[in-house]
């Protein structure tokens, strides 16, 4: 009886003791002027334990197990506090709390609002920091920095990861990512793609990348349907060393550059600069790149507020290697480039001007405004055999017009306006935002004949640089959006986001050259979605993690898929993808053809995501299933244009659907062993494909 005794008590004491409750309490105060500060979050580092403070500063964390604890306050314009707590069995702990004001930390809030959070908002996602980024950028673009993320897949023309480089998610091209800097949306708002040729070296410059996949919880800017890729560079206010690097590489390849950072005016401005420059042959015969690139940022801090202004550009000359080799030539050499004109090159700037301010409001809120301008000028040369010479306005019948040789240089220059506004309030319970985007593109597109081989042909003299086609868009942007991320417990997270977009796209072919009458085409088309997301994540204990996700998303067609499917406004006599049309005169003559209801339908989503998270410091194990249902998606039909796109249209009704699994392990000798895989499903659930047939000049039709 004694023994048994004994065994209970040593049995049962142990857990009596570990079932008492422990509580640790307190209030938050402002060191400076002894006020209570109102929502601070306020946890227990690595635990599902947390709060906020109240009206009245004060905090109460219950039923906390005795151990050994990190306490975190947070809070917007003031130092974090970080302080060990041992929590001993039964024990009950207040503390006071002074958090210390200091300049706004404008480098967290440029993009707070579209950036996920651990264990808070109910998406999947990845998080890149700057020693990551700084360990595995070399010479290479930025997708290739992302090949290790789930479901994502990168590549580039030239074979070794630079010139144009591409990136993909869950089988879904760029152009359905929503890629952001500092905020702000870089796709292009006409054809949606992402030149990151134009960025070279911009990887230097970055403090985080975060990788959403699915559609995320960015809030503006073009829809994503892959994912959405947020990149932040640095406000530099940390002083750091001058840095001069300098690689070397395979196939020729090279990489110089300079940074530094410059405190003025009593450490309340900084200055930033880099320099880089690139060059490299390529993998593939004929892949070279030849680019430069500034960044230089200028930032101002207050107490009260945060601006930063950023410059940056550069200049890319590349060859093109963007066409496929056939299989025979690949045995024969695996850097076979089918392009063997020796001036066929790609020549763009791009410049970006960025002013970002963030001003506190109150100890609690937040108002933040970001003013951007981004321009573009370039063009690319071509070598084209036997072409119609009418179709480049060199001859006026094209029932008796010529054929010949010639080289063309498409040009395009852009200019995109925008502003972005977002008032954010952290509440007791969670934060909220709302906001709007506006903003405003144009291009001007032209073609130019710079040589002809059968210039005697021709009835006039030929002048090199002969335009022979342009047109002409602008496209406006207006979104409206609020978002909640709401602590119904210390447990559950819900997020709410509402986002409404309208979008104007106008269209004209230019008076010139063959382009008269009723072969020019003008249209405006008007689009408007609304776009609602909910989610839910909860922390089912201090290292399992659950969330779901529902989402729909809308995009409108780009601006080659509302024209004839297999060529695109710069060739002559081609419709666009209307229902209707009306001449419009001039003098008694057509001036041109007015086109109506477009054909292309915009895309729309509807997104599921449920995910699972095992988080420990030595382990970090994450399940995410995801089922996509697709209205109207624009797919490609199998064959590819006069420039080598695909041709597409759109799918009545599609299913994206699969299951990422990614896997982090610690191990002994400060070793990790980390990869992941993932399993997609693709198909038509309801597809009508169009074919041409070339020989016989019909459309034939697949029923999927």
């Amino acid at each position: 009886m004694k023994r048994l005794l004994i065994l209970f008590t040593l049995v049962v004491l142990p857990l009596a003791l570990l079932a008492q409750t422990q509580s640790i309490s307190g209030v938050v105060l402002d060191e400076s002027t002894h006020q209570p500060l109102i929502g601070a979050n306020v946890f227990l580092e690595g635990t599902r334990w947390g709060t906020t403070t109240d009206e009245d500063g004060v905090f109460i964390l219950n039923d906390v197990p005795a151990g050994e604890y990190v306490l975190v306050v947070e809070f917007l314009g003031y130092q974090t506090y970080r302080s060990t707590l041992s929590v001993q069995p039964g024990g009950t702990y207040r503390v006071e709390i002074f958090l210390k004001p200091v300049a706004l930390p404008g480098e967290e809030v440029l993009v707070q609002s579209i950036q996920a959070v651990e264990r808070k908002t109910p998406v999947v996602f990845t998080n890149l920091d700057e020693s990551y980024i700084r360990e595995v950028h070399t010479v290479e673009d930025i997708p290739m920095m992302l090949t290790e993320i789930p479901n994502v897949y990168a590549y580039s023309d030239a074979g070794n990861g630079t010139g144009y480089s591409y990136l993909k998610v869950r089988g879904f091209d760029q152009k359905r990512i929503g890629v952001m800097i500092n905020g702000i949306p870089l796709n292009d708002p006409e054809d949606h793609q992402v030149y990151w040729v134009d960025m070279p070296d911009f990887a230097e410059s970055l403090e985080e990348i975060q990788f959403q996949r699915g559609v995320g919880s960015s809030l503006y800017g073009i829809s994503a349907f892959g994912g959405s890729l947020n990149m932040r560079t640095s406000t530099f206010t940390d002083l750091q060393a001058p840095e001069a690097y300098v690689n070397a590489g395979s196939y020729n390849t090279r990489r110089y550059g300079l940074k530094f950072t410059i405190p003025l005016v009593a450490n309340r401005y900084y200055a930033h600069v880099r320099f880089s420059r690139i060059l490299s042959d390529g993998f593939r015969e004929r892949s070279g790149t030849r680019q430069w690139a500034v960044y230089t940022s200028l930032a101002r801090v207050t107490r009260k507020s945060f601006t930063q202004l950023n410059i940056y550009g550069g200049e890319e000359i590349v060859h093109a290697a963007w066409e496929a080799s056939p299989e025979s030539a690949l045995k024969q050499n695996h850097r076979h480039n089918p392009i063997t004109y020796p001036n066929t090159i790609d020549n763009f700037k791009q410049p970006h001007i960025e002013l970002h301010n963030v001003y506190q409001l109150s100890s609690n809120s937040y108002l933040k405004n970001t003013l951007f301008y981004i321009h573009g000028i370039g063009y690319y040369e071509t070598y084209k055999s036997r072409r119609n010479l009418w179709q480049f306005g060199l001859w006026p019948d094209p029932q008796t017009a010529p054929r010949s040789d010639l080289i063309r240089q498409k040009w395009v220059g852009k200019n995109q306006t925008g502003w972005i506004s977002q008032y954010s309030l952290n509440h007791k319970q969670g934060e909220f935002t709302i906001g709007t985007y506006l903003s405003y593109f144009n291009s001007h597109h032209w073609g130019e004949v710079e040589w002809l081989q059968n210039e005697d042909l021709l009835t006039r003299r030929f002048t090199p640089g002969f335009r022979y086609y342009e047109y002409f868009g602008q496209k406006y942007y207006l979104t409206g959006f609020a978002n909640e991320l709401y602590r119904l417990t210390p447990r559950i997270n819900l997020m709410l986001n509402l986002h409404y977009q309208w979008i104007r796209y106008t269209f004209e072919q230019g008076e010139i050259a063959n382009f008269r009458g009723q072969y020019r085409n003008r249209f405006t088309v008007d689009y408007s979605f609304f776009n609602p997301r909910f989610g839910i994540n909860v922390n089912v204990n201090d290292a399992v993690n659950t969330y779901l996700n529902i989402s729909v998303a809308h995009r409108e067609p780009a601006d080659n898929e509302l024209f004839n499917l297999w060529e695109g406004p710069d060739d002559l006599g081609v419709q666009p993808l209307f229902k209707t049309s009306r001449p419009v005169y001039r003098n008694g003559q057509i001036a041109y053809i007015e086109w109506k209801d477009p054909l292309v339908k915009p895309e729309q989503l509807i997104d599921y995501e449920l995910g699972v998270n095992y988080l420990r410091p030595s382990t970090r194990i994450r399940l995410n299933f995801f089922w996509m249902t697709f209205r109207n998606e624009i797919v490609p039909y199998s064959q590819v244009n006069d420039e080598g796109f695909p041709v597409r249209g759109n799918a009545e009704s599609t299913v994206h659907r699969g299951v990422e699994l990614s896997l982090t392990q610690a191990l002994p000798l400060n070793l990790q062993f980390s990869g992941n895989l993932a399993y997609n499903q693709n198909k038509f659930v309801k597809f009508i494909q169009y074919d041409y047939n070339w020989d016989t000049g019909e459309i034939t039709t697949t029923d999927f």
